[in-house]
C-alpha cells in the first residue's frame, strides 16, 4: 500500500491549455513591439515610392533605390499643371510614365518619356518609322493624345506598316533636339527624321544657355561642342552663356549636323519650317525665314517643307489654326491640317508610294 504522506520526485505535467496561457503574454509583447515597427517600415517604403526614391524595375519586378528625381515647373504651371524632369544633358525632358492633362485634355507620357504609345527600340520587321523632333507644337500643347498631328499622320499611312514617333518636348530648341537624336532617337532606327523647326523662337532658344527660366545646353561656336553640360540644376546661380555666332548661323549649323548624322544612319531628313503663320504680315519674320532657307537648301540629305506656305495655300488663317488654344498653339484643326500636309509632302516627294503607302526604297544620294 502506498503511503499517502511519502514524497516522490514526480511533478505534475502542464496541460495544453496551461501552455497556451503561458505563451499568450509573450505573443502579445511581440505583437505590441513588431506591429508598429512593421507599419513604420511600410509607411517609409510608401513615402520613398511616392517620392520616387524607390522604383520598380521593369525587367525583374524588384524594388530599386535611386537618387530622387528633380521636377521642374514651366512658367504658368499653376494654370497648365505641366511639369518636367531635370536632365543633366538636355536641361529638362518629359516625365516617364506620367499622366496628366493639357488644357483639360488627356496627356500621357510613355515609359521612355515620349508623348506617345509604347515602342520598343527594335523596329519590327516590315515596319517603317518616322521620328519627329520638336517643341511644344510636336508635343501637342493643348490637344489630347490622339489629336496630335503625329498620331493623325500615323493613321493616314497604311495600317501597321508605319510608326510615327513623337519625341517633342515643350520648350526645346534645335540644340536639345540634336542631342536627343544622337543620344536616344537613333535607337528607334528611324527611316525618316522630321525636324519641326519653329523659327518664331527657336533661333533665340539656340543662342543661350537659359530659356523659360531653366538652364539648358548651348552650342557656342563652329565646333558644335555643347557648353553648359552637365546642365546646372535650378537656382545654382550659374551665369548665362551666349554663343559667338548669330542665331541664324548657329541654328543652320545645328540643322546641318542633324542632316549629316541622319545620312550616317541611312535615314532621310526633312526640315518642316513654320512660325510666320502667327504674324503673316511681319516682314522681319519673313526675312528670317528666307535667310534660313538659303542656309539649308544646299544639303544633299535634306528636304525642306515650308509649312507656313502650305497653310497659306490651304487658306488657313491664324484664327482657324489656333482658335480655342489661346497661347498660340495649334488646335485640333491645326494638327489635322499639319498631318495632311506632311502626308501629301511625303507622297509627292517620293518618300511614300501613293497607292501602297510603302516607303519607296531610294538611296540617300537620290
Amino acid at each position: 500500500m502506498t503511503d499517502p504522506d511519502s514524497k516522490t520526485d514526480h511533478q505534475p505535467t502542464a496541460t495544453p491549455r496551461a501552455n497556451a496561457a503561458m505563451r499568450r503574454p509573450k505573443l502579445f509583447r511581440w505583437f505590441v513591439v513588431s506591429v508598429p515597427i512593421l507599419a513604420g517600415l511600410i509607411a517609409a517604403v510608401a513615402i520613398l515610392v511616392q517620392r520616387d526614391w524607390i522604383v520598380v524595375d521593369r525587367q525583374s519586378g524588384s524594388l530599386q533605390l535611386q537618387n530622387p528625381p528633380l521636377y521642374l515647373q514651366e512658367a504658368g504651371s499653376e494654370l497648365t499643371g505641366h511639369k518636367y524632369l531635370y536632365d543633366e544633358l538636355l536641361g529638362w525632358k518629359n516625365i516617364p510614365d506620367w499622366k496628366a492633362t493639357t488644357h483639360n485634355r488627356e496627356l500621357t507620357i510613355n515609359s521612355k518619356g515620349l508623348r506617345d504609345r509604347e515602342y520598343e527600340y527594335d523596329k519590327p520587321d516590315g515596319v517603317r518609322r518616322i521620328l519627329v523632333l520638336g517643341d511644344s507644337y510636336v508635343w501637342g500643347y493643348g490637344v489630347a493624345d490622339h489629336e496630335v498631328f503625329t498620331e493623325v499622320l500615323e493613321t493616314r499611312l497604311a495600317g501597321d506598316q508605319w510608326q510615327v514617333i513623337n519625341s517633342g518636348v515643350s520648350g526645346w530648341g534645335t540644340d536639345q533636339e540634336l542631342l536627343f537624336l544622337t543620344d536616344e532617337g537613333f535607337k528607334y532606327s528611324p527611316d525618316v527624321v522630321i525636324l519641326a523647326f519653329f523659327f518664331f523662337n527657336d533661333l533665340q532658344n539656340n543662342s543661350s544657355s537659359r530659356q523659360y527660366g531653366l538652364y539648358k545646353p548651348v552650342f557656342v561656336d563652329n565646333s558644335l561642342q555643347p557648353a553648359n553640360v552637365p546642365v546646372p540644376k535650378p537656382d545654382s546661380g550659374r551665369a548665362e552663356i551666349y554663343g559667338t555666332l548669330s542665331p541664324i548661323e548657329i541654328t543652320a549649323r545645328l540643322i546641318h549636323r542633324i542632316a549629316d548624322t541622319c545620312e550616317e544612319h541611312q535615314c532621310r531628313f526633312i526640315v518642316m519650317k513654320f512660325g510666320s503663320f502667327l504674324e503673316p504680315d511681319n516682314q522681319a519674320l519673313q526675312a528670317d525665314g528666307a535667310a534660313m532657307r538659303e542656309y539649308l537648301i544646299d544639303h544633299t540629305n535634306m528636304e525642306y517643307l515650308d509649312l507656313d506656305a502650305e497653310f497659306s495655300a490651304n487658306h488657313a488663317s491664324v484664327t482657324s489654326l489656333i482658335e480655342g488654344n489661346l497661347d498660340g498653339h495649334w488646335n485640333v484643326f491645326g494638327h489635322q491640317l499639319t498631318a495632311t500636309i506632311i502626308h501629301d509632302f511625303l507622297t509627292r516627294s517620293g518618300y511614300v508610294d501613293a497607292d501602297s503607302q510603302q516607303l519607296i526604297p531610294l538611296s540617300i544620294a537620290d
